[in-house]
């Protein structure tokens, strides 16, 4: 075994070794009092960003003690390992890039995640190095340093002006700021006890100079990726979702109930099959546990605006029957999505698609409040 190989077989151990005990940290830690809504986990990203500079740190280390304490061998071996890791797989993601609106409309949006992971971990467990360079690229040594310190001054300058932007912006929002009212902490206490949450880490303030002259607000009980199954009433997310607006009705009055779910119902047409009497069984839940309110239903996103996420034959007989099921209910109506486009990943809006999509949900509030 080559000691290339080797090398990247213990920075392979590393890094999966890592990533093993942030997954199974940050498993443990969902599991204790104060981490969950209800009876509702609290999910989290499976790494942290500090994974990254420590694995190469760590990397580091190794090479210093491989090189027996010579510290500008192993400072050269790190840079030259990262900037192979960079090159190579930056290059795999830029052609992916141009690959997945094709292989989109081919594949699951699973097997395109993966295309994004695999790469990452066969630079590790395989030597990826072919026996001769493909494309050999000859430039002056003066010239990559010049473009290593360009870079390494707009990444300075850019992520200096971020901070310091933010520091301004939270010492401009924090100015006179003071605590609630003596009634409106115990309120805030109360359903955090209720909630089961333990030293939440943020906490209520009155800000002067935040000012707004809206009077709608929404409620977001919203959870990815569910299916209609899961918001049957008796259900961890329906009860949630109840819980949350009560919340809301001790200070406001709710206005409507805004409904945008069903691809994951579009998978299989058994589920789709099965949707309406659930979609109801839904609706009269929230309607029995909040008032008669309006509903408004939005359509899913359309295949031919890049909506590849899910099988198109089935999320358009999906839209094509929201009409006559919002008929069945009075005080509902269908949102169109006519038009508006995907963001890239084939599942969710771009911004101007999601701001015309509020809009029209307004249109559609008010058409149903003035009957």
């Amino acid at each position: 075994m080559s000691e290339n190989l080797t090398m990247r077989l213990l920075w392979a151990v590393l890094v999966g070794g890592a990533f093993g005990w942030v997954a199974a940290y940050g498993n443990a830690q969902m599991k204790k009092p104060g981490t969950q809504l209800g009876s509702r986990p609290r999910y989290g990203s499976m790494a942290y960003g500090i994974i990254l500079p420590i694995a190469v740190l760590a990397y580091a280390v190794i090479e210093f003690i491989v090189f027996r304490g010579n510290l500008e061998l192993a400072v050269q071996a790190t840079v030259s390992f990262c900037f192979g890791i960079f090159l190579h797989i930056s290059l795999y993601f830029l052609l992916l890039m141009l690959a997945l609106p094709f292989l989109r409309k081919r594949t699951s949006a699973l097997a395109c995640a993966l295309l994004w992971m695999v790469p990452n971990y066969l630079y590790f467990i395989s030597n990826m190095e072919l026996s001769s360079p493909l494309f050999v690229f000859r430039v002056p040594g003066r010239l990559i340093w010049v473009l290593a310190v360009v870079w390494l001054a707009g990444f300075a300058g850019v992520f200096l002006f971020k901070v310091v932007s933010h520091l301004r912006f939270r010492a401009w929002l924090l100015k006179g700021v003071r605590d609630p009212l003596p009634r409106t902490m115990d309120v805030w206490y109360e359903e955090l006890n209720r909630a089961n949450i333990v030293n939440p880490k943020f906490c209520l303030g009155i800000a002067p100079n935040v000012k707004t002259p809206l009077t709608v607000g929404l409620i977001p009980c919203a959870d990815g990726g569910t299916t209609i199954a899961q918001w049957q009433p008796g259900e961890i997310l329906f009860d949630h979702a109840v819980f949350q607006a009560r919340l809301a009705m001790r200070t406001s009055r709710l206005g409507a109930i805004l409904w945008h779910q069903g691809e994951s119902d579009c998978l299989v047409p058994e589920q789709l099959e099965a949707y309406p009497e659930q979609f109801l069984r839904t609706m009269e839940g929230f309607r029995a546990q909040l008032g008669d309110l309006p509903i408004l239903v939005g359509e899913l996103g359309y295949p031919e605006h890049g909506f590849t996420g899910t099988p198109a034959p089935l999320l358009r007989e999906f839209n094509r029957r929201l009409p006559d099921l919002a008929a069945r209910i009075p005080g509902c109506r269908v949102i169109s999505a006519q038009g508006l486009t995907c963001r890239g990943d084939g599942l969710h809006f771009d911004t101007p698609s999601l701001r015309t999509f509020g809009l029209r949900y307004l249109e559609g509030y008010q058409a149903l409040a003035a009957r």
